[in-house]
């Protein structure tokens, strides 16, 4: 038996993963390249997802680093976006059973640490808010 809300999650998901690559294609930009995968990992497409995040430069692997793709690409990586597709790419291994390369990945997130974000964490959780007209006493 087919259920009517599996067939529209099924339908939903194969069209966002279609609009998707049309989109990409045309944009080439690492965040449609993470929505493109975001579709295909709903579309139970989670190899070619990881393939995607790969192949955008959003993974950290043992053999690409940040630095060596925007050398190849000149196109900067947002290091929040890398994180975001590092967790997609970690929940479609561990989806496939992959317990290995999940661990990888998420290590790898582990022991990077750009000299900035320290500081830029600091400065957003610590900030004072911002008040538009000063009180006076």
């Amino acid at each position: 038996l087919h259920s009517p809300s599996h067939s529209t999650t099924s339908s939903s998901s194969s069209l966002a993963s279609f609009y998707g690559s049309i989109l990409y294609a045309k944009t080439n930009l690492s965040t449609d390249a993470y929505l493109l995968a975001q579709a295909l990992y709903q579309n139970d497409e989670k190899k070619r997802a990881i393939l995607l995040l790969e192949q955008a430069g959003l993974l950290q692997t043992s053999t690409t680093t940040t630095t060596t793709y925007y050398e190849q690409t000149k196109k900067p990586v947002d290091l929040k976006l890398q994180m975001e597709a590092t967790l997609l790419a970690s929940s479609c291994y561990s989806s496939l059973g992959e317990w290995e390369e999940a661990l990888v990945l998420l290590e790898g997130v582990m022991r990077y640490n750009p000299p900035h974000a320290e500081a830029d964490y600091h400065n957003t959780m610590f900030a004072p808010p911002f008040h538009s007209e000063v009180e006076s006493f």
